[in-house]
């Protein structure tokens, strides 16, 4: 592939990854806006049947409402490599000179900088790659290699789907009060 395509594939995958970002960001809200809801759905249910007190509380850990599948997880990537780790640090870098708190007054900033420092601890290249874009930090783009990116998009896209294969995520989206009990009673009974 000449180099013109590859730049231009990078560019794109960093587009796909930037998209990728709102999608689970949209999900993250998604979910805390439908929480509360769907524990509270459990619990009546968990009172009808007998399986707890009316004045109990409900201890659910988010592990629990996003975990229906087997036990059998796909892996997580190793840790990066040293050449990955440096990239990241030095993107980093880049990003907190104009977002630390410290130095900077702007709510907006200030996100910018959280987000960062989540996707430093995450080893998350690709995120770090977006804010800089965000940002208008310039980046050298030919230092970034078409693995590495489709590593960092296949993980945020198994993320994603897991969330969407959730008991509350699957609750959330049913149409009718019929499959929201359903989703229920499978959520009660998961771990008979």
């Amino acid at each position: 592939m000449s180099d013109k395509l590859i730049e231009l594939k990078i560019k794109k995958l960093l587009k796909e990854y930037e998209y990728l970002l709102i999608e689970d960001e949209y999900n993250e809200n998604f979910i805390s806006e439908h929480k509360s809801s769907f524990l509270k759905s459990i619990k009546d249910r968990e009172v009808e049947l007998g399986l707890r007190e009316a004045e109990e509380s409900i201890m659910v850990e988010n592990s629990d409402l996003e975990d229906n599948k087997d036990e059998t997880e796909v892996e997580k990537p190793e840790p990066p490599n040293r050449e990955i780790r440096r990239k990241i640090k030095n993107l980093f870098r880049k990003i907190v000179k104009l977002t630390h708190p410290d130095k900077v007054n702007s709510e907006h900033l200030i996100e910018k900088y959280i987000k960062a420092k989540k996707y430093y601890e995450d080893y998350d290249l690709l995120g770090l790659c977006v804010l800089c874009s965000e940002l208008n930090i310039k980046i050298d783009i030919s230092d970034l290699k078409l693995d590495e990116l489709l590593v960092s998009i296949n993980k945020k896209k198994l993320d994603i789907s897991n969330l969407e294969s959730s008991y509350l995520w699957m609750w959330a989206n049913a149409e009718t009060e019929e499959e929201k009990n359903k989703f229920v009673e499978m959520f009660i009974n998961r771990k008979k």
